[in-house]
């Protein structure tokens, strides 16, 4: 009888970890299911950059102090940034102003 008591008393338990656990890992799921929605990539043209070190990788690291800028990466020998970002935090129009504002003309590049 003390045998039995202990199994229904382990059976309790675990079937109540497994419920709030259960519950736990739906809320994550269904909050990265929709952080992901909400991930773009945009390809920006940028002009008058002279090298790589200074200027492209002079953009890039200050995109990615911006709330919002997910990564990027920008090439002086296609003068492309591919900068992936949180559409809810910031805007491609955001985004540019940035780029322009470290001395760069940009643009949205024509896909």
């Amino acid at each position: 009888m003390k045998n039995l008591r202990y199994y229904v008393l382990f059976a309790m338990v675990t079937f109540q970890l497994s419920i709030s656990f259960g519950h736990k890992s739906q809320v994550l799921v269904s909050y990265k299911i929709e952080q992901q929605q909400n991930i773009k990539k945009v390809k920006i043209t940028v002009s008058d950059m002279t090298c790589q070190k200074g200027c492209a990788d002079g953009i890039d690291k200050k995109l990615k102090t911006v709330n919002g800028i997910i990564r990027s990466k920008t090439k002086l020998e296609t003068g492309i940034s591919m900068v992936t970002y949180d559409e809810k935090k910031i805007s491609v129009a955001e985004i540019i102003k940035i780029i322009e504002a470290h001395g760069y003309p940009a643009k949205l590049a024509n896909e």
